[in-house]
Protein backbone atom coordinates (compact mmCIF):
# COMPACT_ATOMS: atom_id res chain seq x y z
CA UNK A 1 0.00 0.00 0.00
CA UNK A 2 2.50 2.44 0.47
CA UNK A 3 4.55 1.44 -2.40
CA UNK A 4 1.57 2.17 -4.34
CA UNK A 5 1.03 5.35 -2.47
CA UNK A 6 4.89 6.59 -3.14
CA UNK A 7 4.36 5.49 -6.91
CA UNK A 8 1.34 7.64 -7.30
CA UNK A 9 2.59 10.30 -5.69
CA UNK A 10 6.27 10.84 -6.95
CA UNK A 11 4.85 11.82 -10.15
CA UNK A 12 3.03 14.57 -8.96
CA UNK A 13 5.20 15.65 -7.16
CA UNK A 14 7.98 15.97 -9.55
CA UNK A 15 5.41 17.50 -12.00
CA UNK A 16 4.81 20.18 -9.48
CA UNK A 17 8.65 21.09 -8.94
CA UNK A 18 9.16 21.63 -12.96
CA UNK A 19 6.22 23.02 -13.63
CA UNK A 20 7.40 26.76 -12.26
CA UNK A 21 10.88 26.63 -14.29
CA UNK A 22 9.05 25.45 -17.32
CA UNK A 23 6.55 28.63 -17.87
CA UNK A 24 7.81 31.14 -19.41
CA UNK A 25 7.94 34.80 -19.03
CA UNK A 26 5.89 36.88 -20.53
CA UNK A 27 6.50 39.53 -23.00
CA UNK A 28 6.79 43.12 -22.38
CA UNK A 29 6.15 45.76 -25.04
CA UNK A 30 7.54 48.95 -23.30
CA UNK A 31 7.00 51.33 -26.56
CA UNK A 32 3.32 49.99 -26.34
CA UNK A 33 2.84 50.80 -22.85
CA UNK A 34 4.50 54.09 -23.03
CA UNK A 35 1.86 54.86 -26.42
CA UNK A 36 -1.15 53.22 -24.04
CA UNK A 37 -0.05 55.16 -21.07
CA UNK A 38 0.06 58.58 -23.25
CA UNK A 39 -3.10 57.98 -24.99
CA UNK A 40 -5.12 57.89 -22.03
CA UNK A 41 -3.27 60.90 -20.03
CA UNK A 42 -4.19 62.56 -23.26
CA UNK A 43 -8.24 61.82 -23.43
CA UNK A 44 -8.81 61.31 -20.05
CA UNK A 45 -8.04 65.29 -19.71
CA UNK A 46 -10.46 66.41 -22.19
CA UNK A 47 -14.38 66.65 -21.29
CA UNK A 48 -16.08 64.15 -23.19
CA UNK A 49 -19.54 64.18 -21.33
CA UNK A 50 -22.55 66.37 -22.05
CA UNK A 51 -22.77 70.26 -22.33
CA UNK A 52 -21.09 72.83 -23.36
CA UNK A 53 -17.00 72.16 -24.29
CA UNK A 54 -17.82 68.79 -25.08
CA UNK A 55 -14.36 66.99 -26.45
CA UNK A 56 -15.79 63.78 -27.77
CA UNK A 57 -14.92 64.51 -30.96
CA UNK A 58 -11.54 64.79 -30.04
CA UNK A 59 -11.47 61.98 -27.96
CA UNK A 60 -12.56 59.79 -31.09
CA UNK A 61 -9.77 61.66 -33.67
CA UNK A 62 -7.02 60.78 -30.78
CA UNK A 63 -8.15 56.81 -30.79
CA UNK A 64 -8.38 56.80 -34.17
CA UNK A 65 -4.79 58.60 -35.08
CA UNK A 66 -3.70 56.23 -32.71
CA UNK A 67 -4.68 53.22 -33.90
CA UNK A 68 -5.03 53.71 -37.28
CA UNK A 69 -1.33 54.98 -37.59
Amino acid sequence: MRQMLFATLAPAALALAVTPAAVAKPKTYPQAEAQVLELAKQTIAMRSVRGSDNKTIDVARAFKAALVA
